[in-house]
């Protein structure tokens, strides 16, 4: 988007680089906050129930197509157990 840029532009001219990965982070973060909450919205608009565990491993994850892959599961999910699963989205797979 032509308005992001610029401002990451303006951004990149007023800050010194150790100011500008501070952004950044900031900014990866409040995406990461976003898809947790919608993953959470669309599972409350389904009337899929949410255990603490299940809640609590939602609200761990900050990997983002981890997250992205939860979310697009969580449309379609029977139960927030299918959520975790592969529902014809696989799961980003992190090496360990």
């Amino acid at each position: 988007m032509v308005i992001n840029r610029r401002k990451e532009v303006i951004v990149d001219d007023l800050l010194d680089p150790q100011e500008r990965e501070i952004v950044r982070v900031c900014m990866a973060m409040g995406r990461g906050a976003g898809l947790t909450e919608a993953i959470f919205t669309v599972l409350s608009a389904r009337g899929i129930d949410v255990p603490p565990a299940a809640h609590m491993r939602i609200l761990s994850e900050y990997d983002a197509p981890t997250q992205h892959a939860w979310l697009r599961n969580a449309c379609i999910a029977s139960s927030v157990e299918d959520v975790f699963g592969t529902l014809g989205h696989s799961e980003h797979q992190r090496s360990t």
